[in-house]
């Protein structure tokens, strides 16, 4: 009797490549570090929803609504992203996203696009600034595009950015390790 795998679907690799497919240290580490990973956003979103829930929920009369999604191939390396809140319609987006990148950083990133980008733009007009905070403004032609350094400027050389883009993307990074 053959073994199907070998005779259908033969697994070409390096010794180093087996080495590593073998080693279930590895295997075990990324899953404990995968659930502390997952423990963190849980308590950031419980976190976000009992300060922001009432505010937010009053500001945009939306429910608050958070979703944590996983995948393992954003550029080739895994990733945690947390949306809480979270709103995506056709023309209309509202959320913070937290987004962990494996092997680069973390970011969060405030996301308006519609009705809730028109609102911030009247009330900030100008008036935008933190002290003490380095916030950066998405100079992208899309939301999606997560690579902080490529995308991202300081908000006070973007400021004007605000008014013309048709989406708004704030956004702070932190480096893995400090979180």
């Amino acid at each position: 009797m053959s073994n199907f795998l070998n005779d259908y679907n033969p697994l070409v690799c390096t010794d180093a490549e087996i080495a590593l497919l073998r080693d279930q240290e590895i295997w075990k580490t990324k899953k404990k570090l995968t659930t502390k990973i997952d423990n963190l956003l849980g308590q950031i979103e419980a976190e976000a929803r009992h300060r922001y829930a009432g505010c937010f929920e009053n500001l945009s009369g939306l429910k608050w609504r958070s979703k944590l999604s996983r995948g393992e191939q954003y550029e080739g390396y895994p990733y945690r992203i947390l949306d809480a809140p979270g709103h995506f319609h056709h023309n209309h987006l509202s959320a913070v996203r937290n987004f962990i990148w494996f092997g680069h950083y973390a970011c969060s990133y405030l996301l308006l696009k519609g009705t809730s980008a028109e609102i911030f733009k009247k009330k900030v007009s100008g008036k935008l600034s933190v002290r003490g905070v380095q916030i950066s403004i998405c100079t992208d032609a899309t939301p999606w595009n997560h690579r902080f350094e490529e995308n991202m400027i300081s908000l006070d050389q973007g400021i004007s950015l605000i008014s013309n883009h048709e989406f708004i993307k704030l956004g702070l990074k932190a480096e893995l390790g400090s979180l």
